[in-house]
């Protein structure tokens, strides 16, 4: 069977176009379907057909990807010009490879889940892969990087099957296109460890495996629940007209008038009248059982596919919480603990880009320009001295899945600061050492600044000063104002 699709325009030669379409050939993913059986392990082209055509393919494998991705971790340093240090790093860190160094992440993150492994390469125009970068090679404003899929580094990862190797199972280097990536150059991602002598099609090595590898039958099964349900719709607008016979005799006269109180029937709508005889009826065709099967079969079948994928099912349906993704209900438990235990499966590569991203955001010119505006802080420490210091300083946490309203969380710290005001009392009417006085004063203003939905603007205060001041007067205990005395 072939069809005919013509463009809007017409040809240069005022001919309309015509471009002939072949529709015999299959689809491929309908012909994946047909042969997929249970325990039908997938090759790299099946699993590209399962996340191009299959309509839960995607999302099996990008809805954890932007659920744990798409709010940024929460940077913080513990040492040096902490605010300086910090948006000089995520300055560095969205505009990384002209991406952002998340985007990076992310296009490795999504080919190791749909093929059970990837590579990233970083480089320098000009520069060879099989060696370290240079400093100022890493500082260079052509820094590229490039995410290979298996196929791309075919041969190269099969990894080490000799139990007493040290590189046994272990991704070492890559090679693409007869180039060499040096261990400081790129860094390999697998979905799943890979398991002893168990070859993954997919991935074309002794590797991790394809989300999809145990969920194509329950894919399959989706497939054809699709089917029904398009077989249903095509029915749901069936009308069934219970007629009395036409006769043992028919002419054309009686088939022309039964023809025509057919049509009737058909291209009847609101507010028309048509007439029929007493012991004739016209009925829809009953469908009582479908919706309940085919709720079951789907809710099954996409059971199915999450178990198969090690995901709550909940990401792949598109349901709703039954509570809302409040803090403490089940699903959102549930949810966060996935998301959790998926972030830190990705913490490699985020120690990747962050080392790269922490040598360019602070450079030596950075390390100069904070040299002249915080000399006191930098004080005679070489800019190698600094690096490590701000890098063993350097803290990255995930910020909570569960977002807080603002008058929840301006309660919340008003509980916090009401914490710290107490501890301040009691502890203050403890001590009488001004070094210790002024430690504690100090550690209230860093709390209370901290509540930034409390107030718009920092408390800047002398610990040490303040230190000094002698204590506010404390009433007595069980005493009364003079007033109520009198």
């Amino acid at each position: 069977m072939s069809g005919s699709l013509f463009w809007p325009r017409s040809s240069p030669t005022g001919e309309q176009a015509e471009v002939t379409v072949d529709r015999s050939r299959p689809s491929p993913l309908w012909a994946l379907v047909e042969r997929t059986t249970p325990g039908y392990e997938p090759d790299y082209e099946d699993c590209k057909i399962v996340y191009v055509y299959h309509p839960l393919g995607a999302r099996i494998v990008d809805a954890p990807i932007y659920l744990a991705f798409h709010r940024p971790r929460v940077i913080s340093i513990e040492d040096g010009p902490k605010e300086e240090l910090t948006k000089a790093f995520e300055k560095e860190w969205t505009a990384l490879g002209e991406q952002g160094a998340t985007r990076w992440i992310i296009q490795a993150v999504r080919l190791a889940a749909i093929y059970g492994i990837s590579a990233v390469g970083v480089g320098v125009p000009g520069a060879p892969t099989d060696r370290p970068l240079t400093d100022n090679e890493w500082l260079s404003p052509d820094l590229y990087f490039q995410i290979f899929d298996p196929l791309n580094t075919a041969g190269s990862l099969t990894l080490s099957q000799n139990p007493q190797s040290p590189d046994f199972l272990k991704p070492r280097h890559f090679i693409v296109d007869n180039q060499v990536y040096h261990l400081s150059r790129g860094v390999v991602l697998q979905n799943e460890d890979p398991i002893y002598i168990q070859w993954t099609s997919a991935a074309f090595g002794f590797t991790g495996r394809s989300k999809y590898i145990r969920a194509m039958y329950p894919l399959a099964s989706y497939v054809r629940m699709m089917v029904a349900n398009n077989m249903v719709s095509q029915k749901l607008g069936l009308l069934i007209a219970k007629l009395k016979p036409q006769g043992s005799i028919v002419d054309r006269v009686v088939e022309a008038l039964w023809a025509r109180k057919l049509q009737k029937f058909k291209s009847g709508s609101t507010y028309n009248t048509i007439s029929i005889d007493i012991e004739e009826a016209i009925e829809t065709l009953n469908m009582m059982n479908v919706d309940g099967a085919g709720k079951f079969a789907r809710d099954n079948i996409i059971q199915d596919i999450a178990s198969a994928a090690g995901m709550p099912a909940l990401l792949i349906s598109q349901d709703t919480l039954a509570e809302g993704f409040a803090d403490g209900s089940e699903d959102a438990k549930t949810i966060s603990s996935y998301i959790e235990a998926y972030r830190a499966q990705q913490e490699p590569l985020f120690r990747f880009f962050d080392g790269i991203v922490q040598r360019r955001a602070w450079s030596p010119d950075f390390y100069r320009a904070m040299k002249r505006k915080y000399p006191n802080v930098i004080g005679n420490r070489s800019y190698a001295e600094c690096f490590q210091e701000w890098c063993d300083g350097f803290k990255a946490q995930w910020p909570s899945l569960v977002q807080q309203s603002d008058k929840d969380e301006l309660e919340g710290q008003q509980r916090r600061f009401d914490s710290v005001v107490k501890l301040l009392e009691v502890m203050g009417a403890m001590t009488a050492d001004p070094d210790s006085r002024a430690q504690l004063i100090a550690w209230a203003a860093d709390n209370i600044n901290a509540q930034d939905k409390m107030f718009a603007a920092p408390l800047l205060i002398d610990p040490e000063l303040a230190a000094t001041m002698p204590p506010a007067p404390q009433e007595s205990a069980g005493a009364e104002p003079e007033d109520e005395a009198a």
